[in-house]
């Protein structure tokens, strides 16, 4: 953000909730769903440039089990 360049930002979340998003991505336990949301308000007021949040669905796929 402080860097001024003209990039826009995606958000991959995976997963719908954080407990999905934990099995998925365990870097959400750092970074979950609400923070990224935060910082992508923060990212588009400073910038202007609109944020994309990207969901893929893969038929198929299992979610890993809870550990």
């Amino acid at each position: 953000m402080d860097q001024n360049l003209t990039v826009g930002l995606a958000i991959s979340l995976n997963a719908f909730n954080n407990a999905r998003r934990d099995r998925i991505m365990p870097i959400n336990k750092k970074y979950p769903i609400e923070s990224l949301v935060a910082i992508a308000r923060r990212y588009e007021g400073k910038t202007g440039r609109p944020v994309t949040f990207e969901y893929v669905v893969i038929a198929g796929k299992p979610i890993p089990p809870k550990r």
